[in-house]
């Protein structure tokens, strides 16, 4: 077993599939954020970030400033979920529009990958919610700094912040843009877990620098 397999394997499915519904978005050229709702050990509802998608997507949110993974996974679930025992996952931590809205649906716990790098902490580190390594904090947000810059440029003020903050996650998502390594491997639909297979030595450099600046 290779150590990105091995890696994937130890990941809760709850995170694969939040990633998995990241890697569309990204394909899509939007932000890479994904959601799930869990009922147990099971996938009660998805979500992915919709924010710019064009119309016609599966999602109930699309296209507006509300479509934001987690909206849409608490969107998706239907009628006979009860969201009070159930768990919210995603890749990012919830911005305050989805904080708020999960509490409001009584959700009592969310577990996420990473920090939003647009909502840095005060401290200027990423963080995550106790659930998992610190090399999935790198890989969830080198998906969503990839796209800022594709999109919006490596001008982009997002980037100039996590630059000084976090350095390395940063140059592992400029590295894949300049190769186009996550882009050819989006238009060649290849999966997320084949992306990342591809990319796993340059993920563990960056985290492993990451981690000697602490």
């Amino acid at each position: 077993m290779s150590g990105f397999e091995q890696a994937w394997s130890e990941l809760s499915h709850m995170f694969r599939r939040c990633l998995t519904l990241a890697w569309d978005s990204l394909c899509s050229r939007g932000l890479p954020v994904g959601a799930v709702v869990s009922r147990g050990s099971e996938i009660a509802s998805v979500g992915r970030n919709r924010v710019y998608d064009p119309p016609g997507g599966s999602d109930p949110l699309q296209r507006n400033v509300l479509a934001h993974a987690e909206m849409n996974a608490l969107a998706s679930a239907v009628e006979d979920v009860d969201l009070e025992r159930c768990q919210v996952w995603s890749t990012q931590q919830p911005c305050s529009m989805c904080a708020a809205a999960i509490d409001f649906a009584g959700v009592p716990s969310v577990h996420f990958l990473a920090t939003d790098p647009s909502n840095l902490p005060a401290d200027g580190r990423y963080a995550s919610s106790g659930a998992s390594e610190d090399i999935w904090t790198v890989v969830a947000n080198t998906l969503f700094l990839h796209n800022v810059a594709w999109v919006a440029g490596t001008d982009h003020p997002m980037l100039a912040i996590n630059r000084r903050q976090e350095p390395d996650v940063v140059a592992l998502a400029l590295a894949l843009l300049d190769g186009g390594a996550l882009i050819d491997a989006g238009e060649s639909g290849a999966t997320v877990e084949e992306a990342l297979t591809a990319n796993w030595e340059a993920v563990l450099d960056a985290s492993r620098r990451r981690l000697s600046r602490q």
